[in-house]
């Protein structure tokens, strides 16, 4: 919602500004003439500020960080990138052997992941999740995501790490929660 309403009033204010633009190099104004000034002023630079002032105090209000919602996470991943592939591991859940290349996920349940890198500097990226975070070697960085629903999406290394760097993606498997409790049990094929 947040993004459909950033879109239709950024192009709102772009064609109020061009239309502004273009009616000031009509040569044959009608009415009433205000200054330049004013009319720049008030109307090119005015009207964006106090409508993007708006936008970004909306865009707060509906922030978690902002009305003091914090999500705790159920469920812990640790993703380690090596040269040239992901490595998965799930420490919440003991026994759960690790993957390679292949990130097993819960639906509907936010998750931790930890992110770190072997060798050189790698992103880690779920497009359709939203969360990109840097793999630093030596550094865990923590970032939290949740998939709405089951089912199979990509994830790839969004930072050029080396010649190898294309094959780092990784896929993912998003369960319903009682499917992923049988996947890291062992029960289930992965």
């Amino acid at each position: 919602m947040l993004t459909l309403v950033l879109t239709a009033s950024s192009a709102a204010i772009l064609l109020g500004v061009m239309a502004v633009a273009l009616y000031s190099f009509r040569k044959k104004r009608r009415g009433h003439r205000l200054p330049e000034g004013v009319f720049v002023g008030a109307l090119g630079l005015g009207f964006p500020s106090v409508a993007l002032l708006a936008l970004l105090i909306y865009a707060l209000l509906l922030s978690d960080a902002w009305v003091g919602r914090t999500r705790t996470p159920e469920l812990t991943v640790d993703a380690v990138a090596a040269q040239w592939g992901w490595t998965f591991s799930y420490p919440d859940a003991p026994g759960a052997p690790d993957s390679e290349n292949v990130l097993h996920l819960p639906a509907g349940v936010p998750v931790a992941f930890r992110v770190t890198s072997t060798d050189v500097i790698h992103s880690f990226w779920i497009p359709r999740l939203g969360g990109k975070i840097d793999a630093v070697p030596g550094r865990i960085n923590t970032i939290m995501l949740e998939a709405d629903a089951a089912g199979a999406m990509g994830g790839l290394c969004a930072e050029f790490c080396g010649v190898g760097h294309s094959l780092m993606d990784f896929e993912v498997r998003v369960h319903e929660p009682d499917g992923f409790a049988a996947v890291l049990s062992g029960l289930e094929g992965a």
